[in-house]
């Protein structure tokens, strides 16, 4: 079936209820967006910094134009960690390296949140940003 009525997906999926048990991340870091000189006046970077159970998650947000991008490094006690990226809309498994960076480019403004998922713990979910 066709979603005829804009924002019918987003609806339904704000009722997701498969992280009901997640934990939250607390946000510890918030930077106002700063412009980088040597760029365009486009381009804005902002840092974001969640921490929860023994795990810390540096993100770092940069704007330009319409599109965004993210690279975030997780940092703590983990042996295998996965990241998704959570819109209204979508879901999207970002691939994390050894290290415990990731990232991802080309995003549309708007709000998205991030979980992480270590094997026999529970889920981690930050608060709804918006890019």
């Amino acid at each position: 079936m066709k979603d005829t009525e804009p924002g019918r997906s987003a609806a339904l999926a704000a009722f997701d209820r498969s992280l009901d048990r997640a934990r939250t991340a607390c946000t510890v870091l918030d930077s106002t967006p700063s412009r980088d000189p040597s760029r365009s006046e486009a381009v804005a970077t902002t840092t974001l910094r969640f921490h929860l159970d023994g795990l810390r998650v540096d993100l770092r947000l940069r704007a330009d134009g319409d599109l965004s991008s993210l690279s975030g490094l997780v940092i703590g006690d983990f042996d295998h960690v996965e990241v998704c990226l959570r819109r209204p809309e979508e879901r999207l498994r970002l691939f994390v390296r050894g290290d415990g960076a990731f990232h991802a480019e080309g995003l549309r403004r708007g709000p998205l949140a991030l979980t992480m998922e270590r094997p026999d713990r529970l889920p981690m979910v930050t608060d709804w940003f918006t890019i």
